[in-house]
This record gives structure tokens, C-alpha cells and sequence, in this order.
């Protein structure tokens, strides 16, 4: 497991948290320990990213698991580890009842186990994110299958019988006419599968070969491929000199195709799209994705990256609404991340962070 954590470690004692930070240290913990003596301390360090909080169940001001309560609000991703000066069966099940992901006596840590504990504990806690999020994403496509393709079928029906009235009348324009609309909503769910079996082979990546890539040639390949869509559309991608990162050419390629794709399918005039860099540190670099798109309202730019999220155009645009979850997915897959900077009427900017080529880094 990657040991570049962010550890945030509360206990009144400073002795006992000296203790547990130099023994974190030795054991390759050492990216950013944060330091708190009470919960109240803790709360300047919300909005930061804390991969692990260690936090003594005895603080002063608070009854019995308010610190897990707090904690697991404040910091929903991280692993709590809870610790005590006294061993309780009791108290460990109500640690894990309150949310706690693992529990240990303070006479227990010492420099042998806390790795383990705190590797167990953090791979315990990204289980059960993972498994929150395929729960919700099984709802919501529980939610897809019931509206979406149920709608389909029903149209197709309607079709398959009015088709049939009209080969019988001999209507032949009706004919082609339904034919037609046939064709195109067959093209739909097709499309609708497709996503959903492109976005859920994803799960299965866990360590893509990464290589030196250029994003610039990322670039050329996608504009090539939708040569044709941009003589129609009118569309335009331009791009100067980007840099390298290190990355998996065929999934960067379909995260900027389907950046792509968006810019062009959610845009009244013609489609523009311009790509940038700006270096973050010695370690990462930006990619700023920018189009003259319809824009997105600022309540939704977190949302559109969930699976299956179609707002707030869903009454407008076809979709599975799995174009940016892919994008994020892919960005994940790469340890970066996308977000989303738009207003309505304004067009937009995804910013990808990837990390550098390691032949480009200081």
C-alpha cells in the first residue's frame, strides 16, 4: 500500500501524541501528520485531505463517541482509528457501531503494529467506500433501467404496431418514416449499453501500464477521430505546446474524447474548444479543457461527475450520463482528479491534474 498518507493524530496528552508521530514516521508515514489536542483544535484542518484520523477516546468536553461522530462528518473518506488507555470489548463494538473503522489500546501500539493497524484499517475504509458507491451506483441504475429502457421498449412497440398498420394501408412514406425512427432509437439504447459496459470495465483497471505521454499527440488522435463530426458541426480544437505526463494513452484518450464529445453535443453555436497547461508544482501538472458550451450552473458542477447524472440538461440531450463519471474514473486511475469550472450561458473549463512525466520532473 502507498504510505503517502496525510495522518491527522488528536490526543490531550502531547506526550502521547509525540509518541504515536515519531513511531508513524519510522514506519513510512511521513507525507503530512497533522496535530490536534482537542476535537475544537481539529477543526482547522476540515478541508484538507486527511487520509487517517487517530483520535484518543478520551478528550476532554465530550461523552463517550462524540469524537467518531464528529470526525466521520468532518472528514468523510478518512479512516478513524480510535485509541484508549483502557482495553474494552464494549467499547470496540460501539467504536465500530459509531463508525469508527478499527480500535486499539493505547498499552497495545507500538512500533511492530501500527503499520499493520493502520494498513488494515485504511484498506478496510476504502472497501467500504467502494461498496457504498456501487451500491448507489446499482440504484441508480436500477433507476435507469426502469425509466430509460422502459420508455424505449414502449416507443419500440408503439412503433413495431404502428409500422404494422401502415405496411398493411401499403402508407409507404409512414413506412420509411417509422423505419427511420426505429433505427434511431435502436442507436440510442446501443449507445446507452455501450457506456455502461465501457464505464463499468473501468473497475477492473487497477494498474494500467503508464508510460511518457504527450498530450498534444493525446490530442491529434482525438481530432483526427472526429474529423468528420468537426467538419459538420463547424467545430475547432485548438492546442499549442502541452506537456508530457505520465499516463495510459488509450484511457487518456477516451477521458479527451469524451470531453469532446460534450463540447460539441451541448453547444447552440459553433463548438470551440481550447486545451492549455499550467504547471501546479515539480510533481503535477493541469490540462484546462475550455469550450463556448451552453455552461453549467455552479450547483451541479460537483454533480455531473456522479454515474448516471444527466443534469441538467437530461430533458434536452440523449445519454447515459456516464461521459464525466468515465472522466473521472480515468482521472482517478491516474491519481489526479477533474473538476469543473462553468456558468450558464458561458461555456465551460474541466481541469484535469495528472502527475508529470517522470523525465519532465525538477
Amino acid at each position: 500500500m502507498d504510505l503517502e498518507l496525510n495522518i491527522l493524530v488528536i490526543d490531550d496528552d502531547l506526550g502521547d501524541r509525540k509518541t504515536l508521530k515519531r513511531s508513524l514516521i519510522k514506519n513510512g508515514f511521513n507525507r503530512e501528520i497533522f496535530e490536534a489536542e482537542s476535537i475544537e483544535d481539529a477543526v482547522q484542518f476540515e478541508g484538507k485531505l486527511v487520509d487517517c484520523a487517530v483520535v484518543d477516546h478520551y478528550l476532554p468536553g465530550l461523552r463517550g463517541l462524540e469524537s467518531v461522530e464528529f470526525l466521520r462528518d468532518s472528514f468523510p473518506d478518512a479512516c478513524i482509528i480510535l485509541i484508549s488507555g483502557k482495553g474494552d470489548e464494549e467499547l470496540a463494538r460501539n467504536a465500530y457501531k459509531e463508525g469508527a473503522d478499527d480500535y486499539i489500546p493505547k498499552r497495545l501500539i507500538n512500533d511492530q503494529i501500527i503499520k499493520q493497524l493502520m494498513v488494515n484499517a485504511i484498506e478496510r475504509r476504502r472497501l467500504k467506500i467502494q461498496l457504498d458507491r456501487d451500491l448507489n451506483e446499482l440504484k441508480k441504475f436500477n433507476m435507469l433501467l426502469e425509466k430509460d429502457f422502459s420508455f424505449q421498449m414502449i416507443s419500440m412497440k408503439q412503433m413495431t404496431s404502428a409500422l404494422s398498420d401502415a405496411l398493411l394501408s401499403e402508407d409507404h412514406d409512414k413506412v420509411g418514416e417509422l423505419i427511420e425512427s426505429m433505427e434511431a432509437e435502436g442507436t440510442h439504447v446501443q449507445g446507452l449499453i455501450q457506456s455502461m459496459i465501457q464505464y463499468h470495465a473501468l473497475r477492473d483497471v487497477i494498474n494500467p501500464v503508464m508510460k511518457e505521454v504527450r498530450v498534444e499527440a493525446i490530442l491529434d488522435k482525438v481530432k483526427l477521430h472526429y474529423r468528420d463530426v468537426f467538419k459538420d458541426s463547424e467545430s475547432s480544437l485548438d492546442y499549442s505546446i502541452l506537456p508530457f505526463v505520465e499516463g495510459n494513452t488509450s484511457l487518456l484518450t477516451k477521458l479527451f474524447q469524451n470531453l469532446v464529445s460534450n463540447s460539441i453535443v451541448y453547444c447552440k453555436t459553433k463548438p470551440k474548444i481550447h486545451v492549455t497547461a499550467e504547471e501546479l508544482d515539480e510533481n503535477k501538472v493541469r490540462i484546462i479543457f475550455s469550450d463556448n458550451g451552453v455552461g453549467i450552473s455552479e450547483e451541479h458542477h460537483e454533480r455531473i461527475f456522479e454515474p448516471f447524472e444527466r443534469m441538467p440538461f437530461k430533458n434536452q440531450y440523449n445519454g447515459a450520463g456516464l461521459g464525466l463519471a468515465t472522466c473521472r474514473k480515468i482521472a482517478e486511475i491516474h491519481h489526479g482528479e477533474i473538476s469543473c469550472d462553468s456558468e450558464i450561458g458561458r461555456g465551460s473549463q474541466f481541469k484535469i491534474t495528472l502527475n508529470k512525466a517522470k523525465s519532465t520532473k525538477r
